[in-house]
């Protein structure tokens, strides 16, 4: 394992805050220790000219980054009344499991995302569709409206765990629910497999409240896994809201407050 920290900035006279993105990179065998402990692959960077960067991803080396890491335990998961109602909501929708699917499909599936959600093209031609970051095995849920794909899910397999990598979905018919069914499906398949945890990405500001609302969820606080959901919702929505320096030095000392926790 090699460990980076990259000292970017710091305001250190009226306040405390030091910027350092921590990186690493680590041998595959320490794959489910690096997921573990908080890591995750990341195919983009603060800088897309970084050199650093760019050698490493020309080489096949995967650069892991620290965060804030969600994670559910499928063990944890019953399959309830109310899911099984969604499930079932609209009989032309359906789902297959596959190895590997068509790469340009999902591109497309992604752009209408990007597009209906207004958000940012992270990968630019490094689409992470075609191959995994975390090995060769990887469970690629399709999600069918009349009997065309409209969205798929990536799991990609590390050991005896799954990282949920990507989910895209075309809005054509937001009523169809389906960042919500995905969950559902990803934990049945996850559970059937007998996997013992869905890592769920990076997880910050108020888009990723919703993770916290699903049976056995945990959040990497950078030290342990928490199961406080509270201190969770109050981080995440507090950072949607940080627009200044005070602000981040408040969000700063308020979770030194709840550190213990």
């Amino acid at each position: 394992m090699q460990l980076f920290f990259d000292h970017v900035a710091g305001k250190t006279q009226e306040y405390e805050i030091i910027h350092s993105p921590v990186s690493a990179i680590f041998e595959r065998d320490q794959f489910d220790y690096a997921l573990q402990n908080g890591w995750l692959i990341t195919s983009t960077w603060y800088n897309p000219n970084c050199s650093w960067f760019r050698k490493c991803k020309e080489s096949g080396t995967p650069v892991w980054y620290q965060s804030r890491t969600a994670r559910l335990k499928p063990s944890d998961y019953v399959f309830k009344k109310r899911h099984r109602k969604l499930l079932n909501k609209d009989n032309n929708l359906s789902y297959k499991l596959y190895d590997s699917f068509d790469v340009e499909t999902m591109i497309k599936i992604y752009n209408l995302y990007l597009n209906a959600r207004g958000f940012v093209d992270m990968y630019g031609a490094d689409h992470p569709f075609a191959k995994s970051d975390y090995g060769d095995d990887r469970i690629t849920i399709v999600f069918y409206h009349f009997k065309k794909p409209v969205a798929f899910s990536l799991l990609d397999v590390v050991n005896n765990s799954v990282v949920a990598t990507q989910f895209s979905w075309d809005y054509a018919s937001p009523e169809l629910n389906l960042g919500k069914i995905s969950y559902y499906v990803e934990q049945q398949v996850a559970q059937n497999s007998g996997f013992d945890y869905i890592y769920l990405g990076s997880s910050y500001e108020c888009s990723a409240l919703s993770k916290s609302n699903y049976a056995g969820f945990e959040w990497w606080t950078g030290r342990a896994w928490s199961k406080d959901i509270e201190l969770y919702k109050k981080l995440t929505t507090n950072e949607s809201n940080i627009k200044t320096i005070d602000d981040l030095y408040n969000q700063q000392v308020m979770f030194y407050d709840h550190l213990d926790i």
